[in-house]
């Protein structure tokens, strides 16, 4: 695409703040005279036109530099770059629901940094800034490495030499200390329905919105093994609110994606054995307590959507955590451990309504 100029301002609005750095959250709103500034700033910046054919036909103009997102019935291309880049798009007007859509399926993709055009190109006409425009010809950004987007992947390990990277990493091994432990798991209807590139396609989707809980809370982030995925962290409180960060990604990229899959989340702590095994594989970490087990068995206990925790994580993430221990209400049914003379009581926390209005509302906006 190449650009020639064909409106300017009249006047040269004043320049905000610019977005600066931020950490991994949604997409945020950018107003125009923001990313005008952005746009001027020497950081690399990838700019998406994101407007169907007919708009395009109607209106071949856009911002300088922009690059459009065909959008295809069988879906679009979108880059495959490194996830850390800043992207912003803008659609028609306030009503665009494409550049969510595309912002949705970036960030489920992996993308940590984007931001939408307030009020879309209609804004930035009404502020006066400058169009250019657009001509469709063969692509002149091939480095960007478009992909379809049924076969865009993530990228979501987080790496050791990040702030965020799992506690484990910096334990002197072998020990014995106390760790949170949270299981994740797909209901077993939907995980029995799983076959083939239709099953990595979920499970991708899924790790994607608990990778991002995962760095954030400095968790050790496993594989992904039969139908869940399990985390480790240094303290319950970190646990519980990775716990609710997880269920909230999940519910929003569902709003979006109903093909997200639903899924259960249990929480257990206790001393674990933690240490190397094998004099061939000194790489091999190993885990050992009861805590791993106990997740796994009071997970059933959970309806959809539903997180259980064990009365030692309440107690143990109040010290850090207390707002959440309120969210939750003691199950009626006790978790019987074998081999052991009492039976453990086992609290759950339904969603959030706020969660579940989030959601209601993203997914109105796709209709």
């Amino acid at each position: 695409m190449t650009a020639d100029p064909v409106h300017c301002a009249a006047k040269d609005p004043e320049t905000p703040a610019s977005p600066g750095e931020r950490e991994a959250r949604p997409v945020l709103a950018l107003s125009p005279q923001a990313l005008r500034h952005r746009l001027r700033q020497p950081e690399p910046l990838l700019l998406l036109d994101v407007r169907r054919p007919d708009s395009l036909s109607q209106q071949p103009c856009g911002i300088l530099g922009a690059i459009p997102v065909i959008l295809k019935i069988e879906g679009p291309d979108l880059p495959d770059v490194e996830r850390s880049i800043e992207i912003a798009l803008y659609g028609n007007d306030e009503h665009d629901t494409d550049s969510a859509r595309v912002a949705q399926w970036l960030a489920t993709a992996g993308y940590r940094n984007l931001w939408r055009l307030e009020g879309g190109l209609a804004a930035w006409q009404a502020a006066n800034l400058p169009l250019f425009q657009m001509r469709f010809g063969a692509r002149n950004c091939e480095a960007l490495h478009w992909t379809p987007l049924r076969r865009l992947k993530p990228r979501y390990r987080a790496r050791s030499n990040t702030p965020a990277a799992d506690f484990l990493r910096s334990l002197s091994l072998p020990l014995l200390r106390e760790v949170a432990v949270l299981r994740v798991g797909v209901i077993e209807t939907i995980a029995a329905s799983w076959r083939g590139e239709a099953a990595l396609a979920q499970v991708q989707r899924l790790m994607l919105c608990i990778a991002s809980a995962a760095s954030r809370h400095r968790a050790e982030l496993h594989d992904f093994e039969g139908d869940g995925t399990t985390l480790y962290f240094a303290d319950c409180g970190s646990a519980l609110r990775a716990a609710f960060a997880i269920r909230r990604e999940l519910c929003l990229a569902r709003s979006a994606d109903d093909s997200v899959p639903l899924v259960r989340l249990a929480l257990d702590s206790a001393p674990l054995t933690l240490g190397h095994v094998g004099a061939d594989a000194p790489g091999l970490r190993c885990l050992i307590g009861p805590c791993v087990p106990t997740a796994l068995r009071i997970l059933k206990q959970a309806p959809p959507g539903g997180i259980v925790v064990t009365a030692r994580v309440l107690k143990l993430g109040a010290e850090t955590a207390p707002e959440l221990g309120t969210r939750f209400k003691r199950m009626p049914n006790r978790l019987h451990v074998r081999n052991a003379e009492q039976s453990l009581p086992v609290f759950l926390s339904l969603p959030d309504p706020a969660d579940i209005a989030a959601a209601n509302s993203t997914s109105s906006t796709h209709d």
